[in-house]
């Protein structure tokens, strides 16, 4: 009796597991054949961030399909090359040990950065934007992020 309820109570972790990894696994769509309303969730063909769309959100229609963008920046880079960007997949950021979000001194070229508005992971080179703020390195992901960051640092800072 014992080992059949052992057994029962292993099968039903496995299925737990499956069905949980199958849905982390599983991010929005990048692309749709008609507008989404406000609220869809989608990813982001450049950048793979999730996010939900609302009215504002940046698109661009490409052989048809929708694609939504989570910042300008990345619409503007889709759109000077749509074929590029609509064959990719991209890989979200990592969520484990992610690099910091603010240095005491201005990072080497290659080294890792973690966007504080988008929170992607960023590595750094000659184009990555940057603010100093109150003596701390910040580095982002995208102008828009930069732009967001340095209108209201507060509302980005712990």
């Amino acid at each position: 009796m014992k080992k059949m309820v052992l057994f029962g109570a292993l099968v039903l972790f496995g299925v737990l597991l499956i069905a949980a990894t199958a849905q982390a696994e599983t991010n929005p769509p990048m692309s749709f054949s008609g507008p989404q309303p406000d609220g869809a969730m989608a990813t982001c063909p450049v950048m793979g961030n999730v996010f939900k769309i609302d009215r504002n959100t940046p698109y661009s229609i490409y052989q048809g399909r929708y694609y939504y963008f989570c910042c300008a920046s990345c619409k503007t880079k889709f759109d000077a090359d749509p074929a590029k960007w609509s064959r990719l997949t991209p890989t979200p950021a990592p969520t484990g040990n992610r690099p910091p979000v603010s240095f005491d001194r201005a990072q080497p070229m290659g080294a890792m950065a973690s966007c504080l508005v988008m929170g992607n992971v960023v590595k750094i080179d000659h184009t990555t934007p940057f603010s100093v703020y109150q003596g701390r390195y910040y580095y982002f992901c995208c102008p828009d992020c930069k732009k967001k960051f340095d209108q209201n640092p507060a509302a980005y800072l712990p």
